[in-house]
């Protein structure tokens, strides 16, 4: 085959892409040899200088571009392409100087600072709400800074009142031993039971050589009550055992006794014939009386035999005509009753209720109208109403006392003869006989004598947590057993206390309403010349009896007996056999009447041979008594 021989560019053009597959002629050895195409690699001549920086065909490149080839710079290095290290991606840093502050450079582990042990500079404001690097508050879990609410609520705790252990045991119902460890009890306590019954108020008196009584039970010392929870809060306890009462009066002369104006909330602690000792009172001074202020008479109808209530923020008159009603100006108005007679008044769970003082009376309760209702009860009703324990009570007069059930009917209750009338005073049922004879108390189970003084024959009332009766000559007070006179008003027959005021019902000529200022009192001296303002001490000389009672027989003292005989005609002559007891025959008498035969003796008298039996079959006592100090307490709440 023929070879012909043309320009390459008469030659006609390629198909492309190469397979690879296609022959080339290539002289080799000095003779032309055929290749495939495949492997025509070429050796390519140097020309490395093309491809530098500033060559004619460049590989790298200067500019940042996805997937270039960086060149290096001046120093070999490529630090310009290489990014600053974060918290997302590593690069490259840069590292501070020793004590270098800087915001873009890393400390080294050998800056002197890392092993400075000094005291770090004021940051603790970035701890806190608002700050930097707030710690969290504590909680029951993790440890914390204290919140505001906490902090609030530690400062309002008193440490002293921090139950300890033993206290803490009590309150989870373990009541244990009362004392320093433990001052709470709970409702198991046999402490508890040992003063059920003992009413809020009353005097206790206890043996000296006895444990003291705590709380509820506080010290007749006079002393300034401070418990919210008790009805004596903020008022004195009467001094019945002997203590100093201190306290600022200011006094004016007077010819019938120095007097000064005292607190109702002091009144307590000073009684009657207490020693008075301060700067201008004269020495053996005492207080020779003691009471309320002088009533002020208000100008009323002449309205007989009544009695006064508070009902709604109204004051009401019950009287054996009708019933009255005060109004603004203080002046009574007749409410125009159907029933008359309505003489005992009593303000109960929203209602008012009256009785009249005949034997043939009803309960009645004023209606919408304001005019009063029988209440149809199955029994005569005749006497005072009263609360106690809550419930509403009536007198039924010389039989005993009925209590309304929850149906509004009243109930036989206590069979008490002869009663008059009755209030409740601390737990107790307090009550007048219809003859005058001392006040009796029954405690639901039995009577027994409340007062050594014979009562007013008038209406029991308790006003201020404070005893009252009323009757001729004046308005008394139960204080101790004693029932003293407070105000000397005419005959008296009802009081209330409104807003400080006392307003009681008095008549002389006429009925009238004596209102009195309840919050002060006067103290009477038996100085005339005391006078201005002085530090006084009020005390006296305490309670307490002498000897005490043992079963029936009181320890009054050995009963001294003896005996002897004497002549009518020829005057005293004894012998041995007419002497007995504490009398003893002395030296013989030499000198006696002719007429009296044997020997005479002197007579001689000693307590210390008297016998100890009594005459009596239930004896017991000795020569000399013994003493007994007694310390009143009363329970406050």
């Amino acid at each position: 085959m023929s070879r012909s021989y043309e320009q390459i560019s008469a030659l006609p053009a390629g198909i492309t892409p190469l397979t690879g597959a296609e022959l080339c002629e290539l002289e080799q050895d000095g003779v032309s040899r055929k290749f495939p195409m495949s492997d025509m690699a070429g050796i390519t001549a140097a020309h490395e200088a093309h491809h530098q920086r500033d060559g004619s065909d460049p590989i790298g490149s200067d500019e940042v571009e996805a997937y270039a080839i960086p060149y290096l710079d001046a120093n070999g290095r490529i630090d310009s392409r290489v990014s600053d290290a974060s918290t997302t991606r590593a690069g490259k840093v840069q590292l501070a100087t020793d004590g270098e502050e800087s915001g873009t450079k890393v400390v080294v582990d050998t800056d002197s600072r890392l092993s400075d042990a000094r005291d770090p500079t004021e940051h603790g404001i970035q701890h806190t709400d608002g700050g930097t690097d707030p710690i969290p508050n504590a909680t029951t879990s993790n440890s914390g800074l204290m919140s505001p609410a906490d902090k609030t609520k530690s400062d309002s705790i008193t440490p002293a009142n921090i139950p300890t252990a033993g206290e803490k045991a009590a309150l989870a119902g373990s009541y244990g031993t009362p004392g320093a460890g433990n001052k709470y009890i709970t409702e198991d306590d046999p402490i508890i039971a040992s003063i059920e019954g003992i009413p809020v108020g009353v005097p206790i008196p206890v043996c000296d050589d006895a444990p003291a009584l705590e709380s509820p039970f506080e010290p007749m010392n006079g002393q300034l009550i401070s418990d919210a929870e008790s009805v004596f809060d903020g008022r004195r306890l009467r001094n019945l055992n002997g203590a100093s009462v201190f306290l600022d009066l200011t006094f004016t002369a007077d010819a019938g006794g120095a007097y000064a104006e005292i607190d109702e909330a002091d009144l307590p602690a000073v009684g009657l014939h207490d020693w008075v000792i301060g700067t201008g009172v004269a020495d053996n001074t005492w207080v020779s009386d003691i009471g309320l202020p002088l009533p002020v008479a208000t100008s009323q109808a002449n309205i007989d035999r009544t009695s006064i209530e508070l009902h709604e923020n109204d004051i009401y008159l019950g009287s054996t005509g009708d019933v009255y009603k005060m109004d603004g100006s203080g002046v009574l108005q007749a409410t125009s009753q159907t029933e008359t007679g309505l003489i005992y008044l009593k303000s109960f769970d929203g209602g008012l209720y009256a009785t009249k003082e005949t034997s043939s009376s009803n309960v009645y309760l004023m209606d919408a109208l304001g005019i009063f209702q029988t209440t149809s009860q199955t029994a005569a009703h005749d006497g005072n109403l009263f609360i106690h324990n809550d419930e509403l009570c009536v007198v039924v007069q010389d039989v005993g006392i009925y209590k309304m059930d929850g149906s509004g009917v009243f109930q036989p209750y206590l069979s008490i003869p002869a009663i008059a009338s009755a209030e409740s005073f601390s737990g107790l049922i307090v009550y007048r006989l219809l003859s005058s004879d001392p006040l009796y108390a029954h405690d639901g189970t039995k009577s027994f004598r409340y007062t050594v003084d014979d009562a007013l024959l008038g209406k029991l009332r308790v006003i201020d947590n404070r005893l009252f009766c009323f009757g001729v000559g004046s308005v008394s007070e139960v204080i101790n057993g004693r029932i003293v006179p407070i105000i000397d008003l005419y005959t008296t027959y009802d009081a209330i206390l409104v807003d400080d005021i006392l307003y009681v019902v008095a008549i002389a000529d006429h009925a009238w309403i004596a209102d009195i200022d309840y919050s002060t009192g006067e103290v009477i001296l038996s100085d005339t010349a005391a006078s201005g303002e002085i530090e006084c001490t009020f005390s006296n000389e305490g309670r307490g009896i002498i000897g005490g009672a043992f079963g029936s027989v009181g320890d009054q003292g050995q009963k001294l007996t003896g005996s002897f005989q004497r002549s009518e005609n020829t005057g005293l002559v004894v012998t041995e056999s007419d002497v007995s007891g504490a009398f003893t025959l002395g030296a013989a008498r030499t000198v006696r009447p002719d007429t009296i035969a044997g020997a005479s003796y002197e007579i001689n008298f000693n307590s210390a041979t008297s016998p100890y039996a009594r005459t009596s079959a239930d004896t017991w006592g000795k020569t000399k008594t013994d003493a007994y100090k007694l310390t009143y307490y009363m329970r406050i709440k």
